[in-house]
């Protein structure tokens, strides 16, 4: 069955290795799979897609809110490999690997965007792609203090009576301080301290110390890690830029928007984004003007996963109908985006080799490594020729002309914003009034009818009490009239 689904390898100049970490025995450790440049090696083993069973049966509650299907997942894509090496021997490099903390989406884990974070690994990036533990991942476990046990947590949906936002709220405060954490991690190796990963991969952490560049360091993330990355932003400094796939922007409140000051690049799907979402989006771009807003068109959400390159039915049968774009081109543009966007905010050149027949090839080529901060534009501007008086006039009437247009534009959207909200208004008081007033109506008819009933009850017992009062007179009479004959007889 491990046709199911074919990942596409690396396209960059290096080969992919890839092993998993765990610190900590308690949920307030980290889990991730680490994606890295590697040497070559002859008969090297590839990872399972699909790590452990119970990720099947998680998949089956997330996704398709069916558990029982979680056997047929596993005979489905159970046994798909991930072409990379497992725990394949890091390829040195003297100036230092770039490094990205990926996040992923809300009901995934985190060996579900595998072809992206190859794709980035072939290019010369280190990445983490963690499994958050604020129970939204499918499922996810830590392995407790005591040797040979696990504790598992499930995903978790909204409670009953929860408002989603306050829930998905702390939910991405919790992740994007994972992320923290997680450079915080790296850091540490990168200083010489022992960071012992509980798993026992065989795969020494202690190798990255001289190969990681930590003043090149992006976060990442799909969906809810799309936003979440950009919340990372916000909470740590050496965190240089983010890259937000088709982001889920509804968690984040909006208090935290003027925080965000750094880079961030959204490459949306076509058919997931909503005008509200792309709207805040907007809302950071007009802050930063290195921001970029970019829609992949023939995508859908689910194509900036590997799920994109399962079979056409059984990606039918989960998630609907799929893009119109071929899931290997539209990673490619993906790809290529973010490429671009860390070569210019990490001081990343980027030199193109030869043309694969599956594509094109890059290597990265970094700039010295240095403790200093590095400039908001690294790489030399073109030279600038001479603008005349006049030209400098005109740009700057286009430029009045564009704010004019804007303005007028939001001023527009306010007023068409404000004429909605009187009219939800006015048509929430038109209906206050008429329930006032058939309540009224109703209450009054009840009134009436009771007043109605309570003297039909009177009469009735007034009724009763004469023919009782009239009953009485005539036994009465009776009595006397027959006393006197029956003195006579005696």
């Amino acid at each position: 069955m491990g046709a199911m689904l074919a990942l596409p390898p690396g396209q960059g100049p290096h080969q992919v290795g890839c092993t998993d970490v765990m610190v900590g025995h308690t949920r307030q450790g980290l889990f991730f799979r680490l994606f890295y440049p590697c040497l070559a090696r002859a008969g090297a083993a590839e990872p399972l897609w699909i790590p452990r069973s119970e990720y099947c049966g998680g998949l089956a509650d997330a996704t398709l809110r069916r558990r029982w299907c979680s056997a047929l997942l596993s005979i489905a894509i159970g046994s798909c490999k991930v072409p990379v090496s497992w725990n394949g021997p890091l390829k040195p490099r003297s100036s230092g690997y770039p490094l990205i903390i990926f996040s992923h989406g809300l009901g995934a884990f985190r060996t579900l965007y595998s072809s992206i974070c190859t794709e980035l690994a072939s290019r010369g990036f280190v990445v983490a792609a963690l499994e958050h533990r604020d129970r939204s991942a499918a499922t996810t476990y830590f392995c407790t203090a005591e040797a040979g046990t696990e504790e598992w947590i499930p995903f978790q949906r909204v409670p009953q009576g929860q408002k989603e936002f306050y829930f998905r709220n702390k939910q991405v405060h919790q992740r994007a301080q994972e992320c923290v954490r997680a450079l915080r991690l790296f850091q540490d190796i990168a200083g010489g301290r022992s960071v012992p990963n509980i798993l026992h991969q065989g795969w020494d952490l202690s190798v990255l110390k001289d190969n990681l560049d930590l003043t090149k360091v992006a976060v990442m993330g799909h969906s809810f890690g799309g936003v979440t990355a950009v919340l990372a932003l916000v909470k740590e400094p050496s965190f240089r830029c983010a890259v937000a796939l088709d982001a889920w922007m509804f968690p984040l409140e909006n208090l935290l928007y003027p925080e965000v000051t750094k880079p961030v690049l959204f490459i949306n799907t076509e058919k997931f984004q909503t005008p509200e979402s792309v709207a805040k989006m907007k809302r950071l771009s007009s802050r930063n003007s290195q921001t970029r807003i970019v829609t992949v068109l023939g995508t859908v959400h689910e194509d900036q996963t590997d799920f994109a390159f399962l079979p056409g039915k059984l990606f039918s049968r989960i998630f609907g109908s799929r893009g119109t774009l071929d899931p290997r081109r539209a990673l490619a543009i993906t790809s290529r985006a973010a490429l671009a966007f860390l070569q210019r905010h990490l001081n990343i050149q980027v030199k193109e080799l030869e043309k694969r027949a599956s594509g094109q090839a890059f290597e990265l080529i970094l700039s010295p490594r240095s403790k200093e901060a590095v400039p908001e534009f690294p790489l030399s501007p073109p030279k600038k020729k001479d603008v005349s008086l006049e030209e400098i006039q005109k740009k700057l009437e286009a430029a009045e002309e564009r704010r004019k247009s804007h303005e007028a534009e939001v001023l527009k959207q306010l007023a068409e914003k404000r004429e909605h909200e009187k009219e939800v208004l006015q048509k929430a008081i038109e209906e206050n009034n008429n329930f006032s007033k058939m309540a009224e109506e109703k209450l009054t008819h009840k009134m009436e009818a009771n007043k109605e009933n309570r003297e039909a009850q009177m009469a009735a017992k007034l009724e009763r009490l004469r023919e009782k009062d009239k009953h009485v007179e005539e036994v009465r009479k009776n009595k006397e009239g027959k006393d006197p004959g029956e003195a006579e007889t005696d």
